[in-house]
């Protein structure tokens, strides 16, 4: 889990240098501490360089850009600032409605990011307090679906939140099970029986055995034989705390096996929460439920059963993966400045206008493919004398800028419940009516947010119990609060056939699959790039830009801007390829460019989903109508797992993200290919 780590030092190094540079530092020494220091500490060295007025102006640029994109290195440059800064650079945050975005990035939470963003939650936590709106169900569901590796920080969250009484979510079931078992607290505790070495991953149950829950905390952690992580719990005082918590007190001969036959029988006739409620009472002294019943317990026999016992709603857990290395959040003084004089470094006999892009190594990538001797045999010494720069050396190019971001098609997220519903012409009782009757000319937008903002468990308990007049999106949850879970899986099955007839998501497979396709297999990509590294190696002779591998592609902008005399290398590079069959090739660009890849991942794991949601109904209307798409549902299902496969295999083909950033660069490639063309 190294990738997003390499990936945002290479967008941060050349600015990273610069400030050494400017402090006296010779290019030696640049090159060995940015080497050297990792991620985090370079972000706190140009932190520190900067004003307050320029962090009070980048906290605005990291929340704008973290709205509809997640980002590691703006969410890291966000939690140094709000870190090491003073208290105002968080107001600046929240009134720019940063507690909101880092909720929406939550939603958008991958393998990459979970890591960062739960890091950044606790900081924000711990030094400012909880402000935010309910997370905690999102950052459930991103650890169970293995998108957290290194948990310490998800765990301490976990303990300040329920210190908080803030947590109630954890017995929340993850499925339409209502059973204990099933709860997101039941989950973890799973999770942590396979930590090989547990440190403060159970410190939160300390006070979550004292919360009005407690009867389930000791229930779980009975049934789940708790007691067997003795030996690879390093806190002792809080194991043996919990230990005492959880031993039921009504007889001392409990055998644990007979729990397991118990539930398995109650599971198999489909009364597991019953008996799970039962077991609760009885081992851990609900009067609430029995009162004077727990007297006659001891006079209570359970026959025996014969048969073996197995583990109540085991939950098949990933392993945990290999932890990636902490990206350290300690406090680091800004670097002294050093005054020097910067010796001069041997040069060539002649300076060339340079090509200003981003190294890095060759990898496995494409680089490792091009065989570079060969590509600069191509190239006569005199073709580059018109790129040769004459009297005063040029300014370099202000690395502190940021890089401008395209423009990016992305789906808009910021319609409220409310927004969607005054749309709607029907009253809530005829649009209650209707869901219910599950009508498929139903907008699909509407679906769609009445979905995502469907309410969770705490929402509809607040909703019942209060007298409050609300907006429309409220009353009408409250008004449907009888029918609330079958509404929902109305929803659920209405929401998979709009989706599923919507041919757009089989489109855009489609033009993904050729796009991806055609990166991978198209050989005059590869020679272009293969004499752009020839030709800007040539030019950046004698510099530190020298020597490449390989660049990223988002140094193809300063590639086509290389211009000297009225001479421009892309011109020059253009004598060297077949541009017509290179223009052919990048042809699918402006249809693939219009796709957002992770967007469309996630359209269609929400289509999965929703497509078991809606295929686990009971409704006999329902099965009947998903049994006629099966095998359509079958192969989108299977066009989809072939691009992706050919999206991981470009990420590694190229050695970095193959996202709108990239496609963007293609596209700029293609169109002023284009028109070098088209001007003779």
């Amino acid at each position: 889990m190294e990738s997003w780590k390499s990936k945002s030092l290479e967008h941060i190094n050349i600015q990273f240098r610069s400030i050494m540079e400017g402090m006296g530092i010779d290019e030696e020494k640049q090159h060995k501490l940015a080497a050297k220091l990792n991620l985090s500490k370079k972000i706190r060295t140009i932190t520190s360089m900067q004003t307050l007025e320029e962090r009070k102006k980048k906290i605005k640029e990291y929340v704008v850009k973290l709205k509809d994109r997640n980002s590691v290195l703006n969410l890291l440059s966000l939690s140094v600032s709000l870190e090491t800064g003073p208290r105002v650079l968080y107001e600046i945050f929240s009134g720019e409605g940063g507690h909101d975005v880092l909720v929406r990035c939550m939603r958008r939470m991958d393998e990459e990011f979970g890591d960062v963003i739960c890091d950044t939650l606790y900081i924000i936590l711990s030094k400012y307090g909880n402000h935010f709106p309910p997370f905690l169900r999102l950052l459930l569901d991103g650890f169970l679906s293995g998108k957290v590796h290194e948990t310490r920080s998800f765990f301490k969250i976990l303990e300040f939140l329920v210190n908080e009484n803030k947590a109630d979510e954890l017995f929340f079931s993850t499925d339409f099970n209502r059973c204990v078992c099933n709860s997101y607290l039941s989950k973890i505790v799973e999770y942590t029986k396979r930590i090989p070495r547990i440190e403060d991953e159970l410190n939160f149950l300390v006070p979550l055995l004292k919360s009005p829950r407690s009867v389930h905390v000791k229930y779980i952690l009975f049934v789940s034989d708790f007691s067997s992580l003795e030996d690879r719990v390093v806190n002792k005082d809080v194991f043996e705390s919990i230990v005492k918590e959880i031993k039921p007190d009504i007889r001392r001969d409990w055998k644990r096996g007979r729990i397991d036959e118990v539930l398995r029988l109650a599971e198999a006739e489909g009364v597991l929460d019953v008996a799970c409620c039962i077991f609760e009472a009885f081992a851990f002294g609900d009067s609430k439920v029995f009162g004077e019943l727990r007297e006659d317990v001891e006079k209570m026999k359970i026959s025996e059963v014969q048969g073996e016992g197995t583990e109540a709603c085991a939950a098949e857990v990933e392993k945990k993966r290999e932890a990636v290395k902490k990206v350290e959040l300690s406090k680091a003084k800004g670097p002294k400045k050093i005054i020097k004089k910067v010796a001069k470094s041997t040069a060539p006999s002649k300076r060339y206008t340079q090509v200003k892009w981003t190294k890095m190594g060759k990898g496995n990538s494409v680089w490792s493919r091009i065989k570079t001797e060969e590509m600069e045999s191509i190239f006569r010494t005199e073709e580059f004398d018109g790129f040769e720069v004459k009297g005063e050396k040029p300014k370099a190019l202000s690395m502190g800028m940021e890089k401008k971001k395209p423009s990016v098609f992305s789906e808009k997220k910021n319609y409220a419940i409310n927004i969607a519903l005054g749309r709607v012409k029907e009253s809530n009782c005829e649009l209650k009516s209707a869901i219910l009757n599950m009508h498929e000319d139903l907008n699909e937008n509407l679906v769609k947010q009445l979905l995502f903002y469907f309410p969770t468990d705490e929402e509809i308990e607040q909703l019942q119990s209060t007298d409050h007049v609300f907006g429309r999106g409220e009353e009408f949850f409250k008004e449907s609060i009888e029918e609330v879970e079958m509404m929902k899986r109305c929803l659920y099955y209405l929401y998979f056939i709009i989706s599923f007839r919507n041919q757009n998501v089989c489109k855009n497979l489609g033009i993904l699959e050729r796009y991806y396709a055609m990166l991978l297999e198209s050989k005059e990509l590869r020679r272009f790039l293969g004499i752009a590294l020839a030709a800007g190696n040539y030019l950046n002779r004698g510099s530190f830009l020298g020597n490449a591998e390989g660049f990223t592609m988002e140094s193809i902008p300063k590639i086509l801007e290389v211009k000297n005399n009225g001479n421009s290398l892309l011109g020059l590079l253009k004598k060297k390829i077949d541009c017509k069959l290179l223009l052919e090739d990048l042809s699918v660009v402006y249809d693939a460019s219009g796709i957002n890849f992770e967007a469309l991942c996630i359209e269609i794991e929400e289509l999965k989903k929703n497509y078991i949601n809606a295929s686990g109904s009971s409704f006999p209307k329902i099965q009947e109508r998903m049994e006629e798409i099966q095998e359509r549902y079958e192969e989108i299902c299977s066009l989809y797992d072939r691009v992706s496969k050919l999206h991981r295999d470009c990420k590694e083909y190229f050695g970095e993200k193959v996202d709108d950033d990239f496609n963007s660069w293609m596209i700029l490639l293609l169109d002023r290919l284009s028109h070098e063309v088209q001007k003779k």
